[in-house]
């Protein structure tokens, strides 16, 4: 699949069929990631892999919407360094978003479907799984193959009425020449 049909095609997956995503293809995904650029190579992420339905659940407990992450049979869980100065933890914040596009394109690109979980409890996600006190649960992405028939709803509502919009907007609303 080439790049621009990789991008045309990723889409949050909320509906995950019950099949188990083998350990090497996981490890591709997280080296993919890793790849992604950083500002001065500092690299600061890592991942927490979670396959335990128990532990997915107790995860989701940390966050809103999260019910994807109970029903996925993997979660990925995106941690950044926090020890550094805060100009370079804004920095690790998109070089973490950076490494978790890769993973999402990987994702696409080998027929699997993913969509983020934020955590309002990062500190009580993070005693979970036993982050360690410099480092910081950034997000979680819920990973497996799409179901067949997937649900048309967010958490129960129904996905129009949820959703800001049902596509994506016009490139002349968010393209601007020169200046704004």
């Amino acid at each position: 699949m080439d790049l621009t049909d990789c991008i045309r095609a990723g889409k949050a997956t909320r509906e995950f069929a019950d099949r188990a995503i083998a350990d090497e293809t996981i490890e591709t995904l997280i080296d993919n990631a890793r790849r992604a650029g950083s500002g001065h190579n500092r690299q600061p992420w890592t991942f927490v892999v979670v396959r335990d339905p128990d532990r997915r659940a107790a995860l989701a407990e940390f966050g809103e919407y999260t019910t994807p992450l109970r029903r996925a049979p993997v979660g990925i869980v995106i941690v950044i360094d926090e020890s550094d100065s805060e100009i370079h933890r804004r920095h690790h914040v998109f070089d973490a978003g950076r490494a978790a596009q890769n993973l999402m394109l990987t994702a696409t690109a080998v027929g699997l479907g993913t969509v983020p979980q934020a955590f309002q409890d990062r500190t009580g996600a993070g005693e979970l799984l036993n982050v360690p006190a410099d480092k910081e649960i950034l997000i979680g992405l819920a990973a497996g193959y799409p179901a067949e028939a997937p649900d048309e709803t967010i958490e129960g509502v129904d996905k129009e009425e949820e959703l800001d919009s049902m596509g994506r907007r016009p490139v002349s609303d968010v393209l601007h020449w020169e200046a704004y």
